[in-house]
């Protein structure tokens, strides 16, 4: 229970700074638009989308949908004047971005909120359910992530040929840098 209003405000507060954090650090990231012609603002988008990914939401209609579920809370730190765009245009303008640059204003943002919590990571593997295809001749997909358990957050995530090309328990690791998708073990 809010014991005065100072407490309840700096509370109130909290997420504002941090979205305000966030939206600092994507600050480099470029849009090439029309500035007259721009209904969905790129930082309404990455703002969207950078929520809708933290709420586990894994494609573009996941994150359409989660945005028009949680509307009004997005529109206590943006306006979202039209909505939320629709998943294509989503696609669209997320493809536009710059992947190296966005891993960086990321990995800024994550270390500006936690600096210094990234001291365990765990290395787990996974095998997609129904993405085998034997009539087009497509192996199921693999995928590695590393975990930074303090911080509870995938640092990277790779797709790998098989399950055995997942590291021995003995293994070590070395990360890629944001935006590429190379690790060695």
């Amino acid at each position: 229970m809010v014991k005065n209003v100072t407490e309840f405000l700096v509370d109130a507060e909290m997420p504002r700074a941090r979205v305000a954090l966030l939206l600092e650090h994507f600050s480099r990231l470029e849009d090439d638009r029309e500035p007259q012609r721009v209904m969905y603002p790129l930082s309404e988008v990455l703002l969207l989308v950078t929520c809708a990914t933290i709420a586990s939401c894994d494609d573009f209609d996941e994150i359409e949908a989660w945005g028009t579920h949680h509307l009004e809370f997005l529109r206590q730190f943006a306006p979202f004047h039209f909505g939320i765009p629709c998943d294509r245009w989503l696609r669209t303008l997320i493809n536009r971005v710059d992947p190296i640059l966005f891993g960086r204003c990321f990995e800024d943002w994550i270390k500006a909120l936690w600096p210094g919590r990234h001291e365990l990571i765990a290395i787990d593997g996974k095998t997609s359910r129904r993405t085998l295809d034997k009539g087009k001749e497509l192996k199921a997909l693999h995928t590695l992530s590393a975990y930074a358990t303090n911080a509870r957050l995938t640092l990277a995530q790779l797709s790998v040929p098989d399950k055995k090309s997942q590291p021995s328990p003995t293994c070590s690791i070395t990360l890629p840098k944001p935006g590429t998708s190379r690790a060695r073990w």
